[in-house]
């Protein structure tokens, strides 16, 4: 992808990161999509506008050795590298942000003309606790600010949030230009808020290919084949199902790949595994995602309590609906015994990775032909 001159510095904002492997990877992926469409990308380093005692002591605890109380000091210490991870990939942080006044200023001192809010469910209000929620519908900022949503999620497929519809509405009313990651978020967005323009586009993860990744892993140490297990919930179900399919591809070892940070793996370590994986076994959205870009054959156990419009929406797409199971009686499931369909796959990706491309190169356009 060729580098153009910069179109002006452009915020990103997401989600809080922390331990989540595809919140990291998908605002690294669309940080670097932005800069080679020519923007300036800078990371928002969003934070809880309110800590919980327990974030309060986590630094604490994360200092004291041999203890674990509550798992506490693993998360800090798995946060602490994949921040060191991520900050190594991206060209600028903000100073960190909580509230409004805190964007406001940093938008002022970085010089920042256009404000991209996504991936991921950044439009999952319950995602949002601490009374700033609209943070993320950009209500910060005068009129001169641009306001983009990148492949915006609701976290549902449709919208469970009636007593904020009002005030979302006029924030969404000054964005100019909306996209989401699933076909449901576009009707939301047009018979909610009245916003029928909404594009449907990949998430950020889908804007590069396999090599993209491959690069990133240049220094990785070859993995033993195995059927792999991401799994966030269904742990017994899926381990079933994956010694049933381990058994058929000659009894290769099963390699379970925890989500917990008391079994960390950096984030090219958890690359890796999806890799080299003979076959994927998950529940995961972004687990999902990688099976598809490495092209390894996978199932994922669909989970409606964390969005399952998000994968039907995904899959539809590119006619891999029969890779998401809802049920599993635990017979061998047919379909593990069918690779997918990933020449229709590869051509799906590559014309909405075109149409995803282009609506962001051409709000990032605008952006600059409103300077001029």
């Amino acid at each position: 992808m060729p580098q153009f001159a910069s179109l002006g510095r452009v915020g990103l904002l997401t989600l809080q990161l922390s331990t989540n492997y595809g919140g990291i990877l998908q605002m690294l992926a669309l940080h670097d999509a932005i800069k080679q469409e020519g923007g300036d990308p800078v990371l928002l380093d969003k934070r809880a506008r309110l800590e919980t005692l327990k974030a309060r002591l986590s630094p604490i605890l994360a200092r004291i050795p041999i203890q674990d109380l509550r798992g506490i000091r693993s998360k800090a210490m798995a946060a602490r590298a994949h921040r060191r991870f991520f900050e190594g990939h991206v060209d600028q942080i903000s100073r960190p942000v909580r509230s409004s006044d805190d964007i406001e200023k940093e938008i002022a001192r970085l010089g920042i003309s256009t404000v991209v809010v996504g991936s991921d469910q950044v439009w999952r209000m319950d995602y949002q606790k601490d009374g700033n929620e609209l943070n993320y519908f950009l209500d910060f900022g005068g009129s001169k600010l641009r306001r983009v949503a990148y492949a915006a999620s609701f976290g549902h497929g449709n919208w469970v949030f009636p007593a904020r519809t009002e005030e979302i509405r006029t924030c969404l009313s000054c964005f100019d230009a909306i996209s989401v990651r699933e076909q449901s978020g576009q009707t939301i967005c047009a018979e909610v808020f009245g916003r029928d323009d909404a594009q449907f586009v990949l998430d950020p993860t889908l804007l590069h290919d396999a090599g993209y990744y491959r690069a990133m892993m240049a220094s990785e140490q070859e993995q033993r084949p195995c059927v792999l297990v991401y799994v966030l919930d269904r742990q017994k179900e899926a381990r079933q199902m994956a010694d049933q399919i381990a058994a058929q591809h000659g009894n290769l070892p099963v390699r379970v790949l925890s989500p917990s940070a008391r079994e960390f793996t950096s984030i090219l370590d958890w690359l890796s595994a999806f890799k080299n994986a003979e076959f994927v076994v998950t529940d995961s959205y972004h687990g999902s995602i990688f099976s598809i870009i490495f092209q390894r054959p996978f199932l994922t156990l669909l989970n409606s309590q964390r969005g399952l419009d998000r994968f039907t929406s995904l899959f539809g797409a590119l006619g891999l609906s029969d890779r998401g199971l809802t049920d599993w009686d635990g017979a061998f499931p047919s379909v593990a015994a069918q690779d997918p369909d990933y020449a229709a796959a590869s051509a799906a990706i590559s014309r909405l990775r075109g149409e995803s491309r282009t609506f962001l190169r051409d709000v990032l356009a605008s952006a600059q032909n409103e300077t001029v």
